[in-house]
C-alpha cells in the first residue's frame, strides 16, 4: 500500500448562493455553480461525530488568485471537499463556511476556511406546529426534516416502530433540532448529518451499506488499540489510523482484520487529515464493538 502514498489529489469547490432565488424557510439557499480550485497546496483537518452537532473542518488553501479570495468574502458560501489518489477522488466533506479569511504569507497567501456538515439547516431551522390527535411519530418527524431542508432516511421511512400515534395530538414550536432529537431518543434512535443529508441509527445498530474493511492490505497504519470505554458502563473504544480513506464515515460499518484483533465495530468518530505537499494523509477512526 505504499504506492498509495504518492499521487495525492485534492479538489476543493467553492459556492455561493444565488441571490435571484428568494431563500426557502429556515433561511436555506439555492447554490450557483461553483468555482473548482484545483493543482494548488491543500491542506485539511477534518473530524466527523455521530453527535447531531454539525460535524466540522478546517481547510487551508494557499496561494489562491484574487477572484478566489474575493469569493471567501462574500456571504452564504458553501464548500465541498474531494481528495484520494491518482484519478480517483471521493467527497470527503461538505458544508456551509461558518468563516474564512486570507493572509498573506511570505511566500503567498494562506486562505483558511472553517466549515460546517449542515451548519446553517441545524441552527436556523425551527416548526412551529400543531397536529391532531392520532398523528403518527413518523409524521411529525417527515415535518421536521423538511424544515431543516433534509430528506427522511429510507430506514426511518419504512421504520415500523415510527408508526405509533400521539394519540392526544402534539405540538412542536422551537428548534427543530430539540424536537428531533427528544422524538428519536424516545424511540432508541440518534441522529446526525452526513454531507448534508440525515442519518439515524439505533444505538445498537451501523450503516451497513458501504462496510469497509480495514486490514493491512487496504491501508491500515501500525496495530489497532481496544481501549477503556469513554464512560462507566459504555463499550470498550476501538482506535485504528489507516491511509486516508473518504468512504470511512460516523455509523458506518468497519471489519477489521488485523494479526492482533478482528472483529465489526461502529465508526463513532472519523478524523481525516491531508496535506497534498506534506506528510499527512490519513484517517484516525473511533469505533465501538457490534
Amino acid at each position: 500500500m505504499t504506492s498509495r502514498l504518492y499521487n495525492r489529489i485534492a479538489r476543493v469547490e467553492l459556492a455561493k448562493h444565488d441571490p435571484s432565488v428568494k431563500p426557502e424557510k429556515g433561511g436555506f439557499f439555492k447554490y450557483l455553480p461553483g468555482v473548482h480550485i484545483e493543482k494548488l497546496h491543500v491542506k485539511f483537518s477534518i473530524t466527523k461525530t455521530i453527535s447531531k452537532e454539525p460535524s466540522q473542518a478546517s481547510i487551508h488553501i494557499f496561494n489562491l488568485n484574487a477572484n478566489s479570495r474575493s469569493l471567501l468574502q462574500g456571504p452564504l458560501l458553501f464548500v465541498r471537499l474531494q481528495a484520494g489518489y491518482d484519478d480517483s477522488m471521493k467527497q470527503l466533506f461538505a458544508g456551509d463556511v461558518i468563516y474564512a479569511k486570507s493572509l498573506r504569507i511570505s511566500d503567498g497567501w494562506d486562505s483558511e476556511i472553517q466549515i460546517g456538515d449542515g451548519d446553517r439547516s441545524y441552527r436556523n431551522a425551527r416548526l412551529n406546529k400543531s397536529y391532531r390527535p392520532g398523528v403518527s411519530v413518523k409524521a411529525v418527524i417527515a415535518d421536521l426534516t423538511k424544515s431543516m431542508g433534509l430528506k427522511m432516511p429510507t430506514n426511518l421511512a419504512n421504520a415500523t416502530d415510527l408508526a405509533s400515534q400521539f394519540a392526544s395530538g402534539h405540538a412542536v414550536s422551537g428548534p427543530s433540532e430539540q424536537e428531533m432529537t427528544r422524538i428519536l431518543k424516545k424511540h432508541g434512535y440518534g441522529w446526525n448529518m452526513q454531507d448534508g443529508k440525515m442519518q439515524a441509527l439505533k444505538y445498537d445498530q451501523a450503516d451497513t451499506q458501504d462496510a469497509v474493511v480495514i486490514s493491512q492490505d487496504t491501508g491500515m497504519i501500525g496495530i489497532p488499540e481496544l481501549g477503556q470505554p469513554g464512560e462507566k458502563g459504555e463499550p470498550p473504544i476501538l482506535k485504528v489510523q489507516t491511509l486516508l480513506d473518504a468512504s470511512l464515515k460516523p455509523g458506518g460499518l468497519i471489519s477489521v482484520n488485523s494479526k492482533h484483533l478482528k472483529g465489526n465495530y461502529r465508526v463513532q468518530q472519523v478524523t481525516f487529515n491531508g496535506d497534498t505537499h506534506g506528510p499527512d494523509w490519513k484517517t484516525e477512526i473511533e469505533a465501538i464493538p457490534l
